[in-house]
Formats: structure tokens, C-alpha cells, sequence
């Protein structure tokens, strides 16, 4: 009976954090990627847990879901929150672990298909890589404020409103930041994205839609939908509202604009449009 407030979802698991410091969780974890310490399989009824070490039990703050892997952030107490961490489990590691992120002070979370990452209090970028860690500025010493993931590609909004990417395939050993030149001068204030498509969104309500457009999922009226988009592309069909945010899913794509009305695409084979009929 708990407020919530935090809610991640991906694949087939789902996280909530209540208001309470509670930790809930429902799904599979058959390769341990919601918490090492719960028995191994699919649980189907929401079941309570707790983030310990060594006899200490930590205050949840957030969660982001992936496809292997669950993201935590904790602090030490529900009255101590200046400083939080990072713990991590993962179907590729034989235990659930603490990160080594040094002095950094994480602050928000992101999640992908297969990478999470986190912003720091200095906007610095936590990018996490199974379990390799690596620490990242921003050209310019510009402040990361969202990160967005889609398919080998890091996408990052600064807090000059530019928008930055990264290659993240595994011939890449360290992320390289370069502004994205098509959304130069758009005022983005935020970029979603986990699998193959992503959104970037404009101070203006404007919207941008980039990778896979299978099903239609970005909106984007293009006669053949099996097409990926290289380059960030407006998507026209939206002109008519002002849009807040864009969420960008597995293979559909909902948005809600300022009114909050929620506008959907993509496809609807298990009823994600929230239409009466899936198709």
C-alpha cells in the first residue's frame, strides 16, 4: 500500500522501489539478474528484498532494468542520502557486487538493452559495461544531464542543450563523445531510448526519431518501414501537439505531450498501443 517511486521494467522483470525504502520484484531470475541472494527462476508474485553487506542493509533510491542485468542505486540510510552507490547484479557475474566508482557521486540512473549508466552530482558520465566501469566528461567539460541508449550507440543531452553520441560496440575500448551535428542549434532537453530505435526531444515539443523503424515504431511515414534512420529525423506527424517526453520501446513508441494526452505507434501484437485490438 506503499507510494511508489521508482518503477523499471524490461524484458521479464520488474523493479519497485516504494517511498518506504521497500524493494519489490516479479519476473525471472533464472540467471540471477534481479538479485543474487532470491532463489533462481521466475517468481510470479510481487516478493520483497533487501540490498545487504556484510551484516548492513542499504536504502534503495532507484533501479533501472536490462535485459541481463538490474542497476541499483542505494545510500546507507533512509537519513543519509548525500552519499549513494552503485550495485549491480548481472546474468554474467557469478555474484551481485558494489561498483568501484571511486569519489563519484552518482545521482540518476539509465538503462539499455545490454548497458546502464549513471550521471554523477558533477555531470560526469558513470558508463557501465558488464561489469568494467568507466568515468566520462563530456567535450567541453559540458554537464550530462539524460543518457539514451540505441543499439551500439550512446546518445547524451548536455546542459548547453546539445547532443552528444558514442559508438559502444566491442571493438570500441573507450567512449569517444562527438556532437550530433543534425540536432545542432534544437534545444534538446531529453533523449530516450533502450533497444534499437531513440527520441530526442526539444525544449519546443519537438520530436526526432533515429535507428529502427520496424512496425512504423518512430513515427515516421516512410513507405518501406524496414529502414533504419542513420541521421536524427523530425517527426512530422506530431507537428500538431507539443510533446514532453518520447519513450522509446522495445517495438513500439508512446509520447506524451503537454497536455497529457499519450500518443502511441509501432507495433501492437500485445496490446502496448493501448487499443481495444491488438494487431
Amino acid at each position: 500500500s506503499s507510494a511508489i517511486s521508482c518503477y523499471s521494467t524490461y524484458d521479464d522483470h520488474t523493479i519497485v522501489i516504494t517511498k518506504e525504502g521497500e524493494i519489490l520484484m516479479v519476473g525471472n531470475n533464472k540467471g540471477k539478474q534481479i538479485n543474487h541472494q532470491l532463489p533462481s527462476g521466475i517468481i510470479k508474485t510481487y516478493t520483497k528484498f533487501e540490498i545487504t553487506k556484510e551484516n548492513r542493509t542499504f536504502y534503495p533510491l532507484s533501479a533501472v532494468c536490462g535485459s541481463n542485468y538490474t542497476l541499483y542505486l542505494v545510500c546507507e540510510s533512509k537519513e543519509s542520502v548525500s552519499k549513494k552507490f552503485l550495485y549491480l547484479t548481472s546474468k554474467n557475474y557469478r555474484k551481485s557486487l558494489f561498483l568501484n566508482i571511486g569519489d563519484s557521486n552518482p545521482v540518476s540512473l539509465f538503462g539499455g538493452h545490454s548497458h546502464s549508466a549513471s550521471i554523477d552530482d558533477k555531470g560526469m558520465i558513470i558508463f557501465i559495461n558488464d561489469t568494467k566501469v568507466e568515468i566520462n566528461s563530456l567535450p567541453d567539460n559540458d554537464k550530462a544531464t539524460c543518457i539514451s541508449f540505441c543499439s551500439n550507440h550512446i546518445f547524451v543531452v548536455g546542459s548547453n542543450s546539445r547532443v552528444y553520441v558514442s559508438e559502444i560496440n566491442k571493438s570500441v575500448t573507450k567512449l569517444n563523445f562527438k556532437i550530433v551535428k543534425e540536432l545542432e542549434g534544437k534545444n534538446i532537453v531529453d533523449v530516450n531510448g533502450t533497444f534499437n530505435h531513440c527520441f530526442a526531444v526539444s525544449k519546443e515539443g519537438k520530436v526526432f526519431g533515429f535507428g529502427s523503424n520496424e512496425s512504423g515504431k518512430l513515427g515516421l511515414e516512410l513507405e518501406d518501414t524496414t529502414i533504419d534512420v542513420n541521421e536524427f529525423t523530425e517527426v512530422l506527424s506530431l507537428n500538431k501537439y507539443k510533446i514532453k517526453n518520447a519513450y522509446a520501446g522495445f517495438d513500439h513508441s508512446l509520447f506524451r505531450t503537454e497536455n497529457g494526452k499519450i500518443l502511441a505507434c509501432g507495433s501492437n501484437y500485445s496490446g502496448q498501443l493501448l487499443n481495444k485490438e491488438q494487431s
